[in-house]
């Protein structure tokens, strides 16, 4: 398993890596409203990624983790340009796609693709599986209109589906049975990059463990390269080889994926470690609970965004916003105490 490319650490910069984020900025600037003219208040600027430079290997699941609101989701969508980046590179296969013009990204979609964190919103809910299946081999040509239906029932396959699913709408189905639609969608244009946002936490707790293994069997089966969102630990330990941890639009840590949960570094880390419930009623939790509450995203605190709920905090931290350098082999972490 290869090091990540990460912010700070220029060394890192020319490994080899199927997608690369590098130094890559998404602001939001809150509408010109009526209220706010009268009120003659400035507009809200939301830096919902903030700088951030990352890299996923070629046949490698990243997991990245955080609270709601850190931005997670919105670096994920600013990978396959679902959103515009406003600043930085998205490399994919070393070609800086935000380059790419109208036609050029459509014919790149067919490489990476993303699985929704809500199966019931996800699916238009007046088409069957098979013409939400038919739509996207047809559009991207992944195959002739004849051989459409066999695909079609391989792909439900490979999810594991049954084949009488084909001419059912989503409202027939569970959350777990519509997660797997989903991923048969994703899976249609034989993509080489998948980002997963959040696609256990809307299924019950006895299906996730199905989706969980499914996804785990279909990178290994098809040699996927992937990104995980998740705020559950457990499910990234299980699914992850490296875990990148984000708060407030910034990569806190990033780790091999046992590493980082044996050996975690940054004080925010821990304490998401710790939060983690233990099912040994006897364990304690690892680290300090999280103090406070996350700061308003609008006004980010000066120096170390995580300083003014850190326990071991410092003045320099107070003034100093900290880079993520690498601490040793592989484990990156923005930190004045690491």
């Amino acid at each position: 398993m290869m090091d990540p490319s990460m912010h700070g650490v220029a060394s890192e910069a020319d490994r080899s890596a199927l997608v690369e984020a590098r130094d890559l900025t998404k602001v939001f600037i809150s509408g010109d409203t009526l209220v706010r003219r009268l009120l003659r208040q400035k507009r809200e600027v939301l830096r919902a990624v903030d700088g951030v430079t990352v890299s996923i290997e070629r046949g490698e699941t990243l997991g990245l983790v955080g609270e709601s609101g850190c931005g997670k989701t919105t670096l994920g969508r600013c990978l396959l340009r679902l959103y515009e980046p406003d600043g930085g590179q998205v490399l994919y296969g070393g070609e800086n796609i935000l380059q790419y013009d109208a036609k050029t990204m459509r014919q790149a979609r067919k490489k990476m693709q993303m699985v929704f964190q809500d199966p019931y919103s996800s699916l238009n809910p007046r088409l069957t599986v098979r013409q939400v299946l038919s739509e996207v081999l047809l559009v991207h040509r992944i195959c002739p209109r004849k051989q459409v239906d066999q695909r079609a029932r391989e792909l439900l396959n490979l999810v594991g589906l049954p084949q009488d699913a084909l001419d059912r709408l989503p409202r027939e189905f569970s959350g777990g049975q519509r997660q797997r639609i989903g991923l048969a969608r994703a899976l249609a244009v034989e993509p080489e990059f998948i980002v997963a946002d959040e696609p256990v936490s809307a299924l019950d707790v006895s299906v996730q463990a199905q989706v969980t293994n499914l996804l785990m069997a279909l990178q290994e089966q098809l040699h996927l390269t992937m990104m995980i969102i998740a705020h559950d630990l457990r499910f990234v330990r299980c699914v992850s080889d490296r875990v990148a941890v984000m708060y407030l639009g910034r990569i806190a840590e990033v780790a091999a994926q046992d590493v980082l949960f044996e050996r975690p570094l940054h004080p925010y880390t821990r304490a998401l470690l710790g939060a983690v419930p233990r099912i040994d009623p006897t364990q304690r939790p690892g680290g300090a609970a999280i103090k406070g509450e996350t700061p308003n995203p609008v006004d980010l605190p000066s120096g170390c965004r995580f300083h003014p709920r850190c326990s071991q905090a410092m003045e320099r931290c107070k003034v100093e916003e900290p880079e993520l350098v690498e601490v040793e082999a592989g484990h990156y972490v923005a930190c004045h105490i690491a």
